[in-house]
């Protein structure tokens, strides 16, 4: 009897240690924690556990509850993991794990997998019933898991299938393996789905074809190849190639070539644009001293061609870019091409870009793009020209600073709504100084936009930081004649106002702290209210901020020659409070029935 409990607490302490060497061996530091919660049988062969999960410096990203484990366990005395089946009830991929920042290191770095302290042999891993709902891709979804993995020795080899339950049949699988000391590599993937499956619907492919996706490749990272197609309907639309190389030297290059139609999987609106032969070819190399050549990156379809070229040094430091592009619809049908955004609702007549920048001629850069005709909706502009140009400053590794000086004008502005046609005016123009510092964040200064007799100045600076994106703005804003705005608002609508805006703001969680100051002159706000209410000089002031607690409202003034307002308040989600002081008062000589001034106040 007495032997009972001594048994029970030699199990209990020889469970805390299985579990402690296990986290500590599938650990590595603040990168990555295991921790495993409910963990019995750890003196039998089969072991089941209520819950696991990952963690790095930003917290929990995977979980798995409900595990059960058809283990060797002697075997981690022998720094080996050995599972003859692993099934879980559930599990949860928050997000995925953090990566370091900073650059990346000048030489060029080769794969590998993790030599952990001890190898991993997983023979059957299976989900019996995993059910998505239907808000998540917008039609419910029921598949089963089964898979195989192995680590050990810097090999690895892993299995992976899912199979649709429900609706339409589909099918994904996965195979792929790699060797450290060979740099073998060998990927084998499918995907396909009948009909009006869970791709085709997602995508909005026109039909909701089956649809059928192939990846093969094999061979060392120094000479691997790898081909792709995309079928739909049993007619292949993509078709490509990957090459990975390197020459004796140690130079590594990545070649990716991919050319097909796509009309049949776009939306009809759009067909001109690809038309039946899109191509992609990109070719990156990087040389055994680090410095990176992406040359030629170009995408071509019937109403585009985008060519462009990079060289960045060892130290990530752009050598030279240059980037060219046209949309132009010769050939097509029409004058104008529907481009494949905005829902179709946004057409031009030609476009074209060209960036440029090279180190041997000095730090400056450049950049120009134009637009000829653009119609979006009822909107119509016939000409939008940007003009850009800055420096490239560099730091002992990457950039210090990059500037660009922005001229933007637009003409030709024009509504099919003669009202919103007036409040527009024909013309815009935009000037700024945009600065970007490794230290500050960015930078706009000098900013001028103007549209007629409206004219918006100022600064802001955006620095992200701590994950909080911080905004420091000051911005003042001019309408010369409000009745550019009288059809939209009321035809009683004149005067001219001002309002400046400084304050700071968190992008990210919407706080604020703002100071208002405005002016109106000689406003005029409907034919039934008298012009003397609003005559002259009327003044707003008010701080407005926004934090945790709600939104509070300080020091709000509006005093004009016939109307006085005095307030403030706040107001949250669970109580909201004003305060304030009005005086009405109109001269003798207004007419009836303004003859007399009121003075109120109120809670």
């Amino acid at each position: 009897m007495l032997l009972t409990p001594l048994m029970a607490a030699a199990q209990e302490d020889d469970r805390g240690r299985l579990v402690q060497l296990l986290e500590e061996a599938l650990s590595d530091q603040a990168a990555r924690q295991v921790r495993i919660d409910g963990f019995r049988g750890a003196l039998s062969a089969q072991a089941s556990l209520d819950r696991l999960t990952i963690a790095d410096e930003e917290g929990v990203w995977l979980t798995l509850e409900d595990v059960t484990l058809d283990w060797n366990r002697r075997a981690l005395f022998s720094r080996a993991l050995e599972v003859t089946a692993l099934t879980a009830g559930r599990l949860e991929l928050a997000r995925l794990p953090q990566t370091e920042n900073g650059l990346p290191a000048a030489e060029a770095q080769p794969f590998s997998l993790p030599e952990l302290p001890l190898s991993i042999r997983i023979d059957q891993t299976a989900i019996d019933r995993v059910e998505i709902g239907e808000p998540v891709f917008g039609q419910a979804l029921t598949f089963s898991i089964i898979g195989a993995a192995e680590l050990a020795g810097g090999e690895g080899n892993a299995e992976l299938q899912l199979d649709r339950l429900d609706g339409p049949q589909g099918q994904f699988r996965l195979i792929g393996s790699f060797e450290n000391q060979s740099r073998v590599a060998a990927i084998d993937l499918l995907f396909e789905e009948e009909a009006r499956g869970l791709a085709a619907t997602l995508l909005d492919i026109p039909g909701e074809p089956s649809v059928r996706l192939t990846v093969d490749g094999q061979g060392p990272l120094t000479a691997f190849a790898a081909d792709f197609a995309l079928e739909t309907d049993a007619t292949p639309r993509l078709i490509g190639g990957l090459q990975i190389s390197q020459s004796e030297e140690g130079d590594q290059t990545v070649a990716l070539d991919m050319s097909g139609d796509v009309t049949a999987i776009v939306l009809p609106e759009y067909r001109e644009f690809f038309g039946p032969d899109i191509s992609l070819v990109a070719n990156v190399t990087q040389d055994a001293s680090g410095i990176l050549t992406a040359d030629p990156m170009r995408l071509t379809a019937a109403a585009m061609n985008l060519e462009g070229r990079l060289v960045l040094n060892a130290e990530r430091q752009p050598e030279s870019f240059a980037l060219t592009g046209a949309i132009d619809p010769a050939g097509q049908e029409e004058d104008r091409v529907v481009l494949p955004i905005s829902g179709g609702d946004l057409s031009v007549a030609t476009a074209a870009l060209d960036i440029g920048y090279d180190r041997t001629a000095g730090n400056t850069w450049r950049g120009e793009f134009e637009l000829r005709d653009l119609i979006s909706g009822g909107f119509s502009a016939s000409g939008t020209v940007l003009n850009l140009t800055g420096e490239i400053t560099e730091a002992a590794q990457g950039l210090a600073a990059i500037t660009a000086e922005v001229a933007a004008t637009t003409t030709g502005l024009s509504h099919t709504d003669p009202d919103l046609a007036t409040a527009l005016g024909d013309s815009v123009a935009l000037d700024t100084l945009i600065r970007w510092e490794d230290t500050r964040g960015l930078t706009l200064s000098d900013l001028r936009l103007t549209a007629g007799d409206m004219a918006l100045e100022g600064e802001m600076t955006a620095d992200l930081a701590d994950a909080q994106l911080g905004l420091d703005y000051a911005l003042q804003a001019e309408i010369g004649d409000l009745t550019r705005f009288a059809p939209l608002a009321g035809d009683g609508l004149a005067g001219a106002a001002s309002l400046s805006v400084d304050g700071t703001a968190e992008a990210l969680s919407g706080s604020f702290d703002t100071n208002l100051a405005g002016q109106t002159r000689d406003l005029r706000l409907t034919p039934d209210l008298p012009p003397q209410l609003f005559a002259g000089a009327t003044d707003l002031t008010a701080r407005l901020r926004r934090d945790e607690t709600g939104v509070t409202l300080e020091d709000v003034s509006l005093t004009g020659q016939e109307v006085t307002l005095e307030g403030s308040g706040r107001l949250s989600s669970t109580e909201s409070e004003l305060l304030y002081r009005a005086r009405l008062g109109i001269s003798a000589s207004s007419p009836p029935p303004f003859l007399a001034k009121s003075i109120c106040a109120g809670a």
